[in-house]
């Protein structure tokens, strides 16, 4: 619905409230019902802790990726 109204132009005020703010309240009320609705036994099991962790693994892969990029890109593009 933002990008629609921001394509538009006509609401550019309006257009940025949906993209931006709206969106947040949003991701803030659905995580405050899910959190609240989800019971511990349903939540706290093997798989949900294995995801949990695969995805600790992968953004540690992947900021260290990021370093080992930029000392690479360093290396052979000095100034």
């Amino acid at each position: 619905l933002g990008n629609l109204m921001k394509e538009s132009g006509v609401v550019e005020r309006l257009s940025k409230a949906a993209q931006n703010e709206l969106n947040n309240i949003v991701v803030i009320f659905l995580g405050t019902t899910v959190g609240a609705t989800a019971t511990a036994d349903a939540f706290l099991n093997w798989q949900t802790l294995s995801i949990l962790c695969v995805g600790i693994v992968a953004f540690g892969v992947g900021s260290a990726g990021g370093v080992l990029q930029a000392k690479l890109m360093n290396l052979f593009l000095k100034e």
